[in-house]
């Protein structure tokens, strides 16, 4: 799946989504999604790439601590057939944001 494949999917959830970061003098409304291309990991045989697959981390950023905004991106990513795994919150006080991640690998 390409870049926008993948914001397409966190789009899903219905709330906001930006590669990398929000653009100078844009206020995101929460929650809200960050999500960047952490690697790519190529299934490799023969001195030749066959399959390749992204690595992605989407962020659920959040003012509090949002139960059913995680809810929701959980539920979207396992409505689509994509598994992740869920890295716990980080309460960042210099934004007074809480950030959750998800890392997830989807086939290129």
């Amino acid at each position: 799946m390409s870049r926008s494949d993948a914001a397409t999917l966190l789009a899903a959830t219905g709330y906001p989504v930006v590669y990398y970061e929000w653009p100078d003098g844009s206020t995101p409304t929460f929650p809200c999604i960050r999500y960047v291309l952490d690697s790519t990991d190529d299934f490799r045989a023969d001195n030749a790439n066959y399959a390749g697959f992204d690595r992605w981390s989407a962020t659920l950023v959040t003012e509090w601590k949002d139960d059913a905004a995680e809810a929701k991106v959980e539920e979207t990513l396992a409505n689509a057939g994509v598994t992740f795994v869920k890295y716990g919150d980080l309460y960042v006080r210099a934004e007074r944001l809480n950030h959750v991640e998800y890392k997830f690998t989807l086939p290129r």
